[in-house]
C-alpha cells in the first residue's frame, strides 16, 4: 500500500511533537521512505510538512518569493498584512527566486498572489487585450 505524502507529513509532525531527538527522527523517517520505495517523495513531503505544521498550530503557511532575502522587519509586515486579509495567523518563509522582479509573490494554500512589477505589467497587459 502506497502512503500519501500528506500522511507522511502528518506522521512526521506527530513524531516531532513527541520526541526531541531530531537526528533519530530524521534517520528513522528516511529509513521508512527507503523501505517503502518512496524516497523520491521527500521534497513533496517537506513542502507539505510546512503546511501541516502551520495547520497544527491553527495558522496558515505562506511562501514569500522575492529576488533577494527580505529583512525580518519586511517579512513581519507582510505577515501582518496577510493576517489582516485572511483573518488567520500566518507562518512564513522567504524563498529566493531570481525570476522575481521588483516585488514579491506570495503563495498561500496553493494560490499565488503576485505583487511584483512583472505581475503588475502582465495584469495590465491582460486588461488592455480584453
Amino acid at each position: 500500500m502506497k502512503i500519501s505524502s500528506k500522511i507522511y507529513a502528518q506522521a512526521l509532525i506527530e513524531s516531532l511533537e513527541q520526541e526531541s531527538d531530531l537526528s533519530n527522527i530524521a534517520g528513522n523517517f528516511l529509513t521508512i521512505l527507503e523501505k517503502n520505495k518512496q524516497k523520491k517523495k521527500l521534497l513533496e513531503i517537506l513542502d507539505l510538512l510546512e503546511d501541516e505544521y502551520a495547520r497544527s498550530k491553527n495558522s496558515i503557511f505562506a511562501k514569500i518569493y522575492s529576488s533577494h532575502a527580505l529583512s525580518l522587519e519586511k517579512v513581519e509586515i507582510i505577515e501582518q498584512k496577510l493576517e489582516k486579509s485572511t483573518g488567520k495567523k500566518i507562518m512564513s518563509k522567504n524563498v529566493i527566486k531570481n525570476e522575481c522582479m521588483a516585488g514579491i509573490t506570495v503563495e498561500i494554500e496553493g494560490k499565488l498572489y503576485d505583487y511584483s512589477l512583472a505581475g503588475t505589467i502582465d495584469s495590465f497587459k491582460k486588461q488592455l487585450l480584453k
